[in-house]
């Protein structure tokens, strides 16, 4: 495995890396034009390293994006992720700079009057400080 150019997905990402060995994406993986992605890293037991993960607001996620990604510790987001279900709770070991590159790219809802709720686990809620965790609840999310 050695892309030399970014991963672009569109319509239903689906199962794109599923069972993959891979440690690194190496390039950026692009689900900006994806509606929906589901289990795109599902069962990627050795994944540590997505070195960029291309999201927007509209994108639809799957609760199982990462299943099984016990051993993902690095994530950088760009864009916004939108109030559809991103869930990173199997990934227990990511880091801060990782959780934190999550919460500032969630979508700003601070004016709806709906709250809306990400998915870290508690273990990767632990390693955030409460002014962390008010900053994602600022932009109107519940943290779970």
């Amino acid at each position: 495995y050695n892309p030399k150019h970014p991963i672009i997905c569109s319509g239903t990402a689906y199962s794109v890396f599923n069972g993959s060995q891979i440690t690194d994406t190496k390039v950026p993986i692009d689900i900006i034009q994806a509606s929906s992605v589901s289990g795109i890293f599902s069962g990627c037991t050795e994944l540590k390293t997505i070195t960029k993960l291309k999201v927007n607001k509209a994108t639809t996620y799957t609760s199982n994006m990462f299943t099984g990604c016990a051993n993902l510790e690095n994530i950088t987001i760009e864009g916004t992720i939108g109030a559809n279900s991103f869930n990173v709770q199997a990934c227990t070991k990511l880091t801060h700079d990782s959780l934190m590159s999550i919460i500032n790219a969630l979508a700003d809802y601070s004016t709806s009057s709906k709250t809306y709720k990400i998915t870290l686990g508690s273990v990767n809620i632990s390693k955030l400080t409460a002014e962390e965790i008010t900053l994602a609840e600022s932009k109107g999310w519940t943290l779970a």
